[in-house]
């Protein structure tokens, strides 16, 4: 069983880019995983890389409730 709630977030989450080697820098990645949660990535950062992400309650494809992004540890 896959630890994703739908065949179509799974691909987008395991989706290896050629050109980027991180998921960050890489405008083809829809979401982002952030400390346990999910997120639509904010690319404002240098070369269009994802500084942030804004929170996502739900999955996009599905519907289903996805995990709260975790709180930043000091």
């Amino acid at each position: 069983m896959s630890d994703y709630c739908c065949e179509r977030f799974e691909l987008d989450q395991t989706t290896v880019c050629d050109k980027h080697a991180n998921r960050k820098a890489c405008p083809d990645a829809m979401i982002l995983e952030a400390r346990g949660g999910y997120g639509l990535p904010v690319r404002d950062g240098r070369a269009a890389y994802a500084s942030s992400v804004i929170e996502i309650g739900f999955c996009p494809f599905c519907g289903a409730k996805l995990p709260p992004i975790g709180e930043l540890e000091d």
